[in-house]
């Protein structure tokens, strides 16, 4: 079973790009979100997508029927 990797690409003031995957911890997932220089693969990636793409869509709908319930 593969495990979950956060990868982490870094360039330095050379232009130098630096990518670096190491085993992901269940943090990962709240601390990548919104990062520009971190992504998740796996399942920790799957889920974290999901939950966005659920809180967005639950969003969506509080705003146009003033109910978190996408269902509907």
């Amino acid at each position: 079973m593969t495990t979950s990797q956060k990868v982490t690409a870094v360039e330095d003031a050379n232009g130098t790009v630096t990518v670096t995957a190491k085993p992901a911890e269940l943090m990962d997932v709240v601390t990548t979100a919104f990062s520009t220089d971190s992504a998740l693969t796996g399942a920790y990636g799957f889920a974290q997508k999901a939950a966005l793409v659920v809180t967005g869509m639950s969003i969506q709908s509080k705003l146009k029927t003033n109910s978190f319930n996408f269902l509907k």
